[in-house]
């Protein structure tokens, strides 16, 4: 299969998810919804004087978007029985698994920025690096996507999926909010992220490679 092809059939299916998923307006309401409620709960608390930080209250947000996001992946597919038309079209499990990867990177990216968004409306937010920042949060997001994805292809067949989403999505997601904390940390100080980022970078491609292996088994059954 030649690179255009492959980019042709991936584009296909996360348009395929967009399309589905605009058609869902109370969905995408109740993802909106995590940024403007936590930017007015922000703001309520950092007028108190006990508000956390602006970008940790965002991977929070990003965390909680995360565990929606991933009922709405492989899960979705399994229980509309829609699962094995995407297992009769000719393209590899990864592929497929590629495809919901980068449609739940628009989402969580559409809730974090969202988030900044709202608390700088409401609150403002700190003077920090733009730069670093933005690339921390595409780095958590591509992390949480892949994470969400996988998350909910090894759950799509459990009867407690719903119960197990949340839990397993947390302990996949544990390495980033550690990283991703002491990336803020930094930022609030005036520090480089270069280590944080190189390693979130590392953290993703290794957490990929890991997932499309397991993908053929998993998403190819």
């Amino acid at each position: 299969m030649s690179a255009a092809n492959t980019l042709k059939m991936l584009w296909a299916l996360v348009w395929k998810d967009v399309v589905v998923e605009a058609r869902r307006s109370y969905e995408i309401a109740s993802i909106l919804a995590f940024p403007l409620a936590g930017a007015l709960t922000f703001s309520l608390l950092a007028g108190e004087g006990s508000g956390p930080e602006p970008l940790a209250f965002t991977l929070i947000i990003s965390l909680l978007s995360t565990f929606f996001i991933t009922t709405t992946s492989f899960t979705r597919e399994h229980d509309k029985h829609t699962l094995q038309g995407l297992k009769t079209l000719p393209v590899p499990p990864a592929i497929v698994f590629a495809a919901k990867t980068v449609y739940s990177f628009f989402m969580v990216g559409i809730a974090s920025l969202a988030t900044l968004v709202c608390i700088w409306v409401f609150t403002g937010l700190p003077q920090v690096d733009i730069v670093a920042t933005l690339l921390l949060v595409v780095l958590v997001g591509l992390n949480l996507s892949g994470i969400s994805s996988l998350v909910s292809a090894l759950t799509m067949y459990s009867e407690g999926k719903f119960l197990l989403i949340p839990l397993i999505t947390l302990i996949y997601s544990f390495p980033v909010v550690l990283l991703s904390a002491a990336a803020i940390e930094n930022l609030m100080l005036g520090e480089t992220i270069s280590r944080q980022l190189s390693t979130l970078a590392l953290h993703y491609l290794v957490f990929t490679a890991f997932a499309l292996l397991l993908s053929e088994t998993v998403v190819g059954e």
